[in-house]
């Protein structure tokens, strides 16, 4: 989570949290909207991982900004409910680069629906490809350094919590398909997706796998 974003949820008084999960979600959300709109998106490029082509999500705009805009919020309502359940201020080092993938994807996803009115917003949407997918290879990277620790990480009753919220296989099914379809290098970023969901599965269980959710491809649209 961003440094100053999470200071100002360090902030939220003593009061709101004593009227419970639903009315803080909704103080996070609100502090997190009002973030969003005015902190710049980072600059930091990652040209090696930016799509070759945007065909697949432009092929549907609206449909694809959908998808990814419902990703995304399941991303902040899981992170909603750790920070409820738990009373922490803040995400375990693993899931640090959750918010940051939930923000990239509201980003994209807001270049998809412009790129109809000024198609000039292309290369920032490369652009912001490439760091989300970043993020997202920083997310595996944490997720399997957890599965592979030689001794448990989390308590048992906070693993517990963690498996309800940030581990939640509903919400990484989403954010996994979300992603294939935001991602043009097929191939690699599906293998890393396939990664990221078999170390959540290894720590947490599932009731689904990533592939359940990964298209096979995108469906047609058909012109009416």
């Amino acid at each position: 989570m961003d440094w100053e974003l999470q200071r100002r949820v360090a902030m939220i008084p003593d009061e709101d949290w004593e009227k419970g999960p639903e009315h803080i979600a909704r103080v996070i959300e609100e502090i997190r909207r009002d973030f969003d709109g005015t902190t710049a998106p980072e600059q930091e490029r990652f040209e090696e991982l930016e799509p070759s082509s945007l065909e697949r999500i432009l092929r549907a705009p609206t449909l694809s900004a959908g998808q990814i805009e419902a990703a995304a919020q399941g991303i902040r309502d899981a992170e909603c409910r750790y920070l409820n359940d738990t009373g922490a201020n803040q995400l375990p080092d693993p899931f640090q680069a959750l918010p940051e993938i939930a923000g990239s994807m509201v980003r994209v996803s807001r270049q998809i629906r412009q790129h109809a009115s000024d198609p000039t917003v292309e290369n920032s949407l490369r652009q912001e490809i490439g760091r989300l997918n970043a993020r997202v290879i920083e997310l595996e990277q944490e997720v399997n350094a957890l599965r592979k620790a030689p001794a448990p990480v989390f308590l048992p009753a906070l693993k517990e919590q963690i498996g309800k919220s940030l581990g939640d296989w509903k919400m990484y099914g989403a954010m996994c398909g979300a992603l294939w379809l935001i991602s043009g290098d097929d191939l690699g970023m599906q293998q890393r997706l396939e990664n990221l969901g078999a170390a959540r599965t290894a720590i947490f269980g599932t009731e689904a796998t990533t592939s359940d959710v990964l298209p096979d491809e995108t469906p047609e649209v058909i012109e009416i």
